[in-house]
């Protein structure tokens, strides 16, 4: 299995149960201008209404239970679209 098919895989229990708001490491193509000061991540609130919403939260906050209050920097329509983006958890 290669990486991109085991973050597909992993997300994809994520999304089945959640229980975490999963972090992602910073992704060049975004993780840019107003959004390179924030930790990206999808917010617990998107995971339960199945929402693939990459947020970012201020470095050094710490509290991704947000309930989806916090901006978004991207939207995907699948978990393989946001792998293929470059977003890999952190």
């Amino acid at each position: 299995m290669n990486s991109k098919d085991l973050q597909i895989k992993t997300l994809e229990e994520i999304f089945r149960t959640p229980s975490y708001a999963p972090i992602f490491k910073q992704n060049p193509h975004y993780c840019i201008n107003r959004f390179a000061d924030l930790t990206p991540y999808i917010s617990f609130k998107d995971l339960l209404n199945n929402k693939i919403l990459i947020r970012g939260c201020p470095i050094g906050r710490g509290n991704f239970v947000d309930l989806g209050s916090r901006e978004i920097i991207v939207e995907y329509d699948t978990i393989e679209e946001l792998v293929n983006d470059g977003w890999i958890l952190d």
